[in-house]
């Protein structure tokens, strides 16, 4: 018996003797239903018609997504500039470190 309660111990806490908890095996649980719908919603929403349809199922052109990526990362890159251009950040040295540098 001493056996089988090592055995059934060792099942419960793991070969590491790291036990899982409650809001762990639930996690778990949450992210393979996740994985389960995200991998068949396409068959899903196929078979069920207008029951699962959404106002973003839409093709998009790949140079649409890639002019949209690069207006908007010229427009951030504007906006990072200003910001340095400005000195709006009111930056304040804490001192200098052991070699010299400037630490902000």
């Amino acid at each position: 018996t001493s056996n089988l309660n090592t055995f059934i111990e060792m099942a419960i806490r793991g070969p590491a003797g790291v036990s899982i908890s409650n809001t762990g095996i639930l996690l778990i649980c949450v992210c393979v239903l996740m994985l389960f719908v995200y991998t068949f919603r396409g068959s899903i929403s196929e078979s069920a018609g207008s029951v699962y349809s959404s106002k973003f199922d839409r093709e998009y052109k790949v140079s649409e997504v890639l002019s949209a990526a690069i207006y908007l990362s010229e427009k951030a890159g504007r906006l990072v500039r200003d910001i340095r251009e400005k000195d709006a950040l009111e930056e304040q040295s804490k001192g200098e470190t052991k070699e010299g540098v400037n630490d902000l």
